[in-house]
């Protein structure tokens, strides 16, 4: 490996650390969201054609779980292993849709989930393999 390829590798393994604190704040701000949908579960959600009060407990349970694998995945992300990748691909995606579907609810922070968990799955999939060709 030439000098060219090892600072090119550590500019890419950056990229997976990076991932793997993303989630990691994802996962706290899903866990967050979740946490006050728990306590918090009546809401009131005002359209162009009425009103609907909705019971977020569900959700907040679905938020909690999907943080609690969020910081996990994060943490093991950070590790360089293959599988804690594919892990942490699949649950970034899965709380990209959760949040999308919960815009509605909490229209700013779901978005602000969906943008980082897009990102967490752009950084593991494009230079993921970083770390298996430095160790």
């Amino acid at each position: 490996m030439t000098e060219y390829d090892a600072v090119e590798s550590d500019r890419w393994t950056g990229w997976i650390m990076f991932a793997g604190v993303i989630m990691i704040i994802a996962g706290v701000l899903q866990g967050t969201y979740g946490l006050i949908a728990l306590f918090n579960d009546n809401w009131v959600v005002w359209g162009n054609r009425g009103t609907a009060l909705l019971d977020l407990t569900q959700w907040g349970v679905v938020h909690v779980v999907v943080a609690a694998i969020l910081i996990l995945s994060g943490i093991a992300v950070m590790t360089g292993n293959f599988l804690a990748r594919l892990v942490g691909v699949v649950v970034a995606t899965v709380a990209a849709v959760v949040n999308f579907w919960f815009i509605p609810v909490y229209p700013l922070w779901s978005i602000t989930v969906v943008v980082l968990s897009i990102v967490v799955i752009w950084a593991l999939v494009v230079h993921g393999n970083v770390d298996r060709r430095t160790v």
